[in-house]
């Protein structure tokens, strides 16, 4: 899986944080592009927004790139399709490229851009879903 999206695992150590910020640093000034999930983990058909790490948004402001935020969302399908495919469609919203405050120094300009990349996300689960395939409930026993 990390073969088809590019994908590298997140550093256990100091020295092997060095080595992936460095390489983050590259691709993106090759004009690549890096993914990340703010929320830092994948909740297989849930529809909300848990809350950010600020990593993503780090690369964004040292780096002078933007965040192109997307939701991925589920809709029910008819009757039809349920006979052939149990789970539900799959939408992909993509939202407008965030770009960081310039005129904030560097800690606020990744606040902000946290801030209103979430506010964004938000609004686009808001606008286009009203589904919701599973249902995730916190465990109550400890």
């Amino acid at each position: 899986m990390c073969d088809i999206f590019n994908c590298i695992p997140l550093a256990d150590s100091y020295s092997d944080n060095l080595k992936f910020f460095s390489y983050i640093k590259s691709v993106l000034n090759e004009n690549g592009i890096v993914r990340i999930f703010s929320e830092s983990s994948m909740w297989p058909y849930y529809n909300e927004i848990r809350p950010f790490k600020k990593g993503a948004f780090y690369f964004a402001v040292k780096n002078n790139v933007p965040i192109i935020p997307f939701v991925i969302l589920f809709k029910k399908t008819n009757k039809l399709k349920r006979i052939f495919h149990s789970q539900p469609e799959l939408k992909i919203v993509i939202c407008t490229p965030q770009y960081a405050n310039k005129e904030l120094d560097e800690k606020s300009q990744i606040i902000d851009l946290k801030s209103r990349v979430e506010c964004l996300m938000k609004n686009a689960i808001s606008e286009n879903s009203n589904y919701a395939y599973y249902v995730y409930l916190k465990n109550s026993t400890k």
